[in-house]
């Protein structure tokens, strides 16, 4: 009994091994194991497959990686495991999530694709639409937007972005590195302890300089006629 347990619990390991030896992504199993792909890693490739731009919307829902990942065999007796889920919403961040669905994958970890192709499964609510977090410098402030108007957009995206969990003087050197000049040269030295204290301080500074909107409604309406113009040219509905 015990002579045929080994050899079944052997040729098991064997498939494995083969199983790894043809899907995994990285040189080896050992770096699936003793060395798993960072959170910088996965992040990275979430980013690749599934990045969304956040004024895209999305008209049904369609697999955001290609077909020939599901051509991807699990590993022998290999069973999905029950995916602990993320909505965002519940005070656990997509750092903590993304490093305890990797662990959860287990030797499946080892596949780029099947690590792309399962991750939604670990999603639900807010967070299934947003599979990576936005890009340090995606929201910048507008030819002829106010400071009041861009704080006010770069606090609905934060808020939408799952991944994203800033503290506010964090939040204030993200809205900085997106204010266009010559309001981020007034920021240079500048020491703002929220959000609202930044809006406060640079409103003030708007109003004592109107040649800075001057031309806002003119600048507004040509960057409009251009957004519309790429959106025909792709072939796409934007928002």
């Amino acid at each position: 009994m015990s002579s045929c347990w080994s050899r079944s619990s052997s040729g098991a390991d064997a498939e494995k091994q083969a199983w790894l030896t043809k899907y995994a992504t990285g040189t080896s199993h050992e770096r699936s194991t003793s060395a798993a792909p960072t959170v910088d890693e996965i992040t990275a490739i979430m980013r690749d497959q599934f990045g969304i731009l956040p004024k895209k919307r999305m008209i049904g829902y369609s697999k955001p990686y290609p077909n020939e990942y599901d051509l991807i065999p699990l590993p022998p007796k290999y069973r999905l495991p029950d995916f602990t889920k993320f909505s965002g919403s519940e005070g656990t961040s997509s750092i903590e999530h993304v490093s305890r669905y990797l662990a959860q994958l287990g030797m499946v970890s080892a596949s780029d694709e099947l690590r792309v192709r399962f991750f939604s499964q670990s999603l639900t609510g807010p967070a299934f639409g947003w599979y990576t977090s936005l890009p340090p410098d995606s929201v910048r402030q507008r030819r002829g937007e106010t400071v009041s108007e861009y704080i006010q957009r770069f606090r609905t995206v934060r808020n939408r972005c799952y991944s994203v969990r800033l503290s506010e003087k964090e939040a204030v050197e993200l809205a900085i590195a997106g204010l266009s000049a010559p309001l981020k040269d007034v920021t240079f030295q500048a020491d703002y302890n929220s959000l609202a204290h930044m809006v406060q301080k640079l409103t003030s500074y708007e109003q004592r300089h109107p040649e800075l909107y001057q031309d806002k409604f003119k600048r507004v309406a040509l960057i409009e006629m251009e957004e519309d113009e790429d959106c025909r040219r792709s072939g796409s509905r934007c928002s």
